[in-house]
C-alpha cells in the first residue's frame, strides 16, 4: 500500500493523483520496466484496512474495487492510500524510497 498525506487547506495539491503516481512508480521501478506486465505482479490487499493497529474497534476503511485509493481526514490533514501491485519478478529494490518520494512531491507541488 502507498500513502501520502497533505494538508487540507494549503498549497498542496491531490492527494489521490500522488498516491496513484507513486504506486504505479514503485511496481515500475521494482519491476525493471515502464510498463507494468499484470502476469507479473500480484494484489495482496484485504477488503478493508484499520486506521490504527493499537486501538481495538478502530475505523475500518474499505477498498472499493472500481475506486480502490481511499482517503480521509485527520485533523489538518487528507490522507490517501492506494494498493501497489506487487512484482513477482523483482529486478531491483534499492533506491526506491527515493523514487516514491520524488514522485510525491512532484505531484504534490505541481
Amino acid at each position: 500500500k502507498q500513502w501520502y498525506q497533505r494538508r487540507v487547506r494549503g498549497r498542496w495539491q491531490s492527494g489521490i493523483t500522488t498516491a496513484v503516481k507513486s504506486s504505479l512508480t514503485a511496481t515500475r521501478y521494482v519491476c525493471g520496466n515502464e510498463h507494468i506486465d499484470i502476469s507479473k505482479t500480484r494484489m495482496i490487499l484485504d477488503g478493508s484496512f484499520s486506521l490504527s493497529n493499537s486501538i481495538p474497534g478502530a475505523k475500518r476503511i474499505p477498498i472499493i474495487d472500481s475506486t480502490p485509493v481511499s482517503c480521509w481526514e485527520e485533523g489538518r490533514f487528507e490522507v490517501c492510500l492506494a494498493p501497489v501491485l506487487v512484482c513477482t519478478q523483482i529486478k531491483q529494490t534499492g533506491g526506491g524510497g527515493d523514487n516514491l518520494t520524488g514522485v510525491g512531491l512532484f505531484y504534490h507541488l505541481n
